[in-house]
């Protein structure tokens, strides 16, 4: 068993159930990014490594998933497929890649155009920013996966509207946004808007609750906010009561339906 396992294989005892059953995975792909996020840092933006000139978090490389060893790169890859095959009894169902941006990084591609058995449902978080000269090869990534029994969806980082998400995600450029999420919508199955409270995306509620509420595309949802506790300078917590008219108007929304915070067919962790 242990010899397969080295190898990347499924072993006896891993397939007779003497372990507990994943059903979801995680992959991040490294810390590669466009963007330097006001709450982020090197740890998950190659862009405020250079910044900071950070060395424990500098730039990883696009050709780079756990680390830079090709060989464990090809056993990591060889297992993950290995775990999502229709022919595994431990199937995992869902996976869940993250960066960094995936979506500029070279290994997001080759992975999931080797995800050609059909069921699974992977996610994908974004900030909306995959350049032009990649969005083509996206979408044709995205079609080809939901013509072999995909279920595509995107968990989009969105914290406020036109110069205000600009600003909290920086150099993010809000009509590229806008574009590329129109122009992925229509392939694929769900567009969650991920919201990062702090209190400096409080003040942006009013404006993102507003579009939100005009948006005309039909699978997009907004999903369950994730509230920054650590450090407590970025707790949003104190300043609940400054920002309570704004908040107040995206809970009417929700209430009233024209935001959907959930759906049946959207797994709970949304």
């Amino acid at each position: 068993c242990w010899n397969l396992e080295q190898q990347g294989e499924q072993s006896p005892r891993l397939l007779e159930g003497h372990l507990p059953r994943t059903r979801q995975i995680e992959l991040q792909l490294g810390n590669t990014c466009n963007l330097s996020c006001i709450y982020c840092g090197p740890q998950f933006s190659s862009r405020w490594a250079e910044i900071t000139k950070d060395s424990d978090w500098t730039k990883i490389t696009q050709n780079n998933i756990i680390e830079a060893n090709q060989q464990r790169k090809e056993k990591v890859i060889t297992w993950l497929l290995n775990s999502l095959s229709i022919k595994n009894p431990r199937r995992i169902s869902t996976i869940c890649i993250t960066g960094g941006e995936p979506t500029i990084i070279e290994d997001f591609y080759k992975i999931c155009e080797k995800l050609l058995e059909p069921g699974l449902t992977i996610r994908i978080n974004t900030n909306l920013m995959c350049p032009p000269q990649k969005l083509d090869r996206l979408i044709t990534l995205f079609q080809d996966l939901k013509n072999h029994g995909q279920t595509i969806i995107l968990r989009c980082s969105i914290d406020g509207t036109d110069k205000q998400q600009e600003w909290q995600r920086a150099p993010s450029i809000w009509s590229q946004i806008v574009s590329n999420l129109e122009a992925l919508s229509s392939v694929v199955d769900w567009i969650i808007v991920s919201i990062t409270v702090t209190p400096l995306t409080l003040e942006s509620f009013a404006g993102l609750s507003t579009w939100l509420n005009q948006a005309t595309l039909p699978n997009l949802l907004i999903g369950q906010p994730s509230i920054v506790q650590d450090p407590d300078p970025l707790s949003p917590i104190p300043w609940y009561g400054v920002y309570r008219e704004e908040i107040g108007y995206m809970v009417k929304l929700l209430e009233s339906g024209k935001i959907l915070p959930a759906n049946p067919t959207i797994p709970e962790y949304f």
